[in-house]
């Protein structure tokens, strides 16, 4: 009880209620085995999520889902996890770093988002990781607790859809995930 308590005290406040979703599909591509859409989700007022869904073509009832968290990159985000971009946006892919498609070609449904700081949620003005304007909007609320709250918003949104096991949720990553 102890350690819960000080790990909460350390992530900080959290906001008191959940706002809808309102997922949005934006993009949609076949890439064979399975499809890959490209989504946002709400987390917060005025704070948007954008995501890469990945489903797997051959589903069958409702199947395991799993969260995938890129690691360090130099604001490529959620595209490196998928395949499209290596850690500098517009690079060649890496090698191990596009493990989203290792789970789908798995079974997964997988989610792999951008998180506060990084890809499409750099702020106009900011670089990778800098957190200068959510530290002064949030000054109570940590990073590491943003994450963990727009990782809570991942799994209301993936035990909403259909084809998702709402009991078999999990999430992997290197480094930052």
């Amino acid at each position: 009880e102890r350690l819960r308590n000080e790990a909460l005290e350390r992530l900080g406040d959290f906001p008191d209620e959940r706002v809808e979703l309102q997922p949005r599909v934006i993009a949609e591509v076949d890439c064979g085995r399975y499809l890959r859409r490209k989504i946002s989700i709400v987390v917060q007022p005025g704070d948007r999520m954008p995501a890469y869904l990945l489903i797997p073509q051959k589903l069958k009832g409702r199947v395991p889902a799993i969260i995938c968290m890129y690691g360090m990159t130099s604001g490529a985000g959620k595209e490196t996890t998928v395949g499209l971009s290596g850690r500098v946006p517009g690079s060649p892919p890496e090698k191990n770093l596009n493990f989203a498609v290792d789970m789908v070609e798995a079974g997964f449904v997988v989610f792999a988002a951008d998180y506060l700081r990084d890809g499409e949620r750099i702020k106009p003005g900011e670089k990778p990781y800098e957190s200068t304007s959510f530290q002064r909007r949030f000054p109570r609320w940590s990073v590491p607790g943003k994450d963990v709250w727009d990782n809570m918003r991942a799994v209301d949104y993936l035990q909403s859809l259909e084809f998702v096991d709402p009991e078999r949720i999990g999430m992997t990553g290197p480094s930052y995930g």
